[in-house]
């Protein structure tokens, strides 16, 4: 809320809209209907935006009309983050922060910290669980979600971790989902390496008198 959106509209005329997101979540340009931004990353908002607005502007798919989206004034919000942080405590973020802008203010997860399993807390409730390898895989941001005033965001302690060794393009350590198997986890690693002997492939396992 208050937050300040501007909007320049380039081509046929130059118009400037100076817009604040109302208490709805929504900014609304002049003569048309609301455009709900609340939980949106800023490159989603902006997409959003764009899209709608090609109703006013039809030059936007010709490229005659450039729009171009920027920030103006923008709140402070402050935030808890608890669990298997690196930095946990109460941080003071630009409202329009995200999931992902809060980890890194935070140092990420710890050393005992599950990156499948980051959870965002409104009001007592989840809202979304986050999952960093969705963005450090296949680039998805899609629940990188907008942070409210007094979110909490919580890391959970690892379930599954396999560390990954020999012929592979990307050895590491890495977090599991229970339904996951040997195929996803090579796959995370990027695949077999060019002198990968594939038909023997060795599984080490710690059990309670023995591995």
């Amino acid at each position: 809320v208050n937050d300040e959106i501007i909007i320049d509209v380039f081509g046929v005329s130059d118009i400037t809209r100076k817009i604040k997101v109302n208490t709805e979540g929504a900014i609304r340009y002049p003569k048309y209907a609301p455009i709900k931004v609340a939980g949106l990353t800023i490159e989603q908002a902006t997409s959003k935006i764009k899209r709608e607005l090609t109703n006013i502007y039809p030059g936007i798919l010709s490229g005659k009309t450039t729009i171009q989206v920027s920030l103006g004034q923008i709140r402070s919000i402050k935030i808890t983050l608890l669990g298997e942080i690196r930095r946990p405590g109460n941080y003071t973020v630009p409202s329009l922060a995200t999931i992902m802008n809060a980890l890194y203010a935070s140092g990420g997860p710890n050393s005992l910290g599950d990156f499948r399993n980051i959870e965002l807390v409104r009001g007592g409730k989840s809202i979304v669980k986050f999952d960093l390898y969705d963005f450090l895989f296949n680039g998805d941001l899609t629940k990188n979600l907008l942070l409210q005033d007094q979110d909490v965001i919580k890391v959970a302690p690892y379930s599954k971790r396999v560390t990954l060794m020999g012929a592979v393009k990307k050895p590491a350590i890495f977090d599991l989902k229970e339904n996951e198997n040997a195929g996803k986890l090579i796959k995370y690693a990027g695949g077999f390496s060019d002198i990968a002997y594939k038909n023997f492939v060795r599984v080490i396992r710690y059990g309670s008198k023995e591995k």
